[in-house]
């Protein structure tokens, strides 16, 4: 089984129900690893606390991590999307081919499922393969993930599916003067290990709706060798939007003696890659990367995206990928911030550098309490044991180890900027609580022709 079946096996999972099973055990083990710089690097997008999310999720699901990062990459504007259309039906299993998108950096293709659960029994999306039409795979990119859609719940006769996975056009050669790609895209829906009748799936989610419930039926627990395989194949084309180079007004910029430095800008109308670089990464400090395209919000394939700061600005969060070990400071970054305009200029920021503490004590409590209270906000902080119910809008739920044993840090907003909401503040708090920082803005001014 190749690596991106797994990943998508795994994605599957991850959606489902796990009942019988004590994960605790294997969450704090996981916590209370110290995660290598290349390890961490692969979650930074501004999100602190989705950081320990993910580890939480790897300790059930291991390589599902990937799949995190589909709220990061779903920015496609639906303008720029190629309508398929393309409908096949095996036995009683309907799987429509919606829409395609490709640019320089990555393709993206999107389908629904549909079928009678009464009468149907439809299994799981097992994996799925890009190719061109001369046989090329195209590797999935992170993991391929993307939107899902669906509730699992088996109560209804009607079950829906819908699936967008990404790919990375990167792998193709000569992509920069492609101007149309011919494809192939192979679906897989069968049986996983104690699947059952309706337990829908899904690439990047999964699952199923009842957006046309009829009359509620008991459904049956499904052997998995009862739930047939199928194959769905569909060939098709779509244009390919190039990438444009970006020109850094000043490519090296120094605050406090911390030095980083931005390269080989690349934008297409989806997402924005480029090199960053800085000696403080090999101590372990990672960049928070922000976006502003100055293009105004415009209907994506999921909602806006956009992180709304303190002072009500929204911008895009970026992210770096793993650095190998002769990497010499440098590491590809990404942001997926849509860039639609012919021309014009956008801002990369380095809004500060973070690291993981390796223990969390006062003194580290009260610098996230000083450090917040720059921002306009006012907090306090009690540390519990899990789970919680419902901890309140105002507070933010951050999970830390404590002579490892999971805890949760309670984080009360008492106070917060009024150019933000209770919930925006609540995000930005989570995103960015416990972790040592060095506190800058390195604003580096884009342009692109």
């Amino acid at each position: 089984m190749d690596k991106q079946t797994i990943k998508q096996h795994l994605a599957t999972i991850s959606q489902e129900e796990v009942t019988n099973v004590d994960l605790m055990p294997e969450i704090q083990k996981q916590l209370t690893k110290r995660h290598s710089a290349t390890r961490q690097l692969f979650f930074q997008a501004g999100r602190v606390a989705a950081v320990l999310v993910v580890i939480l999720m790897m300790s059930a699901v291991g390589y599902a991590v990937v799949w995190q990062l589909s709220d990061v990459i779903m920015t496609i504007p639906q303008d720029l999307l190629t309508p398929i259309n393309q409908e096949q039906e095996i036995d009683g299993l309907t799987v429509n081919l919606e829409w395609a998108y490709a640019d320089a950096h990555r393709i993206a293709v999107s389908w629904g499922a549909v079928y009678n659960r009464d009468e149907v029994q439809g299994g799981n999306m097992l994996g799925a393969t890009l190719a061109t039409a001369d046989g090329t795979e195209i590797p999935s990119e992170f993991g391929g993930g993307g939107r899902g859609g669906g509730s699992n719940s088996p109560n209804y006769q009607t079950a829906r599916t819908y699936s967008t996975l990404n790919f990375d056009a990167r792998a193709l050669e000569n992509i920069a003067d492609t101007q149309t790609l011919d494809l192939v895209l192979t679906v897989r829906y069968g049986a996983l290990p104690n699947a059952t009748s309706g337990s829908g799936g899904g690439g990047g989610g999964g699952g199923e709706s009842s957006e046309d419930a009829l009359t509620p039926v008991p459904m049956p627990t499904v052997a998995p060798q009862d739930i047939p395989e199928r194959i769905f194949t569909y060939e098709f084309s779509v244009p390919v939007l190039p990438a444009r180079q970006g020109t850094v007004t000043d490519d090296t910029l120094v605050i406090d003696d911390t030095s980083i430095s931005i390269r080989d800008v690349q934008v297409t109308p989806s997402m924005t890659i480029f090199t960053i670089c800085s000696d403080a990464f090999a101590d372990e400090w990672m960049p928070t990367i922000l976006l502003d395209t100055n293009v105004p919000e415009s209907a994506h394939v999921n909602d806006a995206l956009a992180r709304t700061m303190p002072d009500g600005e929204r911008l895009y969060a970026g992210g770096i990928m793993p650095m190998s070990a002769d990497s010499e400071g440098c590491a590809e970054a990404f942001a997926a911030a849509p860039f639609t305009s012919d021309t014009g200029t956008m801002t990369i920021y380095v809004d500060g550098l973070i690291r993981r503490y390796e223990v969390i004590d006062e003194e580290a409590i009260q610098a996230d309490i000083a450090y917040f209270a720059t921002q306009g906000f006012t907090v306090s902080y009690e540390e519990i044991a899990p789970p919680v119910i419902d901890a309140g809008e105002n507070v933010a739920v951050v999970p830390i180890t404590r002579d490892n044993d999971l805890r949760l840090m309670l984080i009360t907003i008492d106070e917060h900027p009024d150019t933000i909401t209770t919930g925006e503040a609540r995000n930005y708090i989570s995103q960015r609580a416990l972790v040592d920082r060095i506190v800058g803005e390195w604003a580096f001014e884009v342009t692109v022709e």
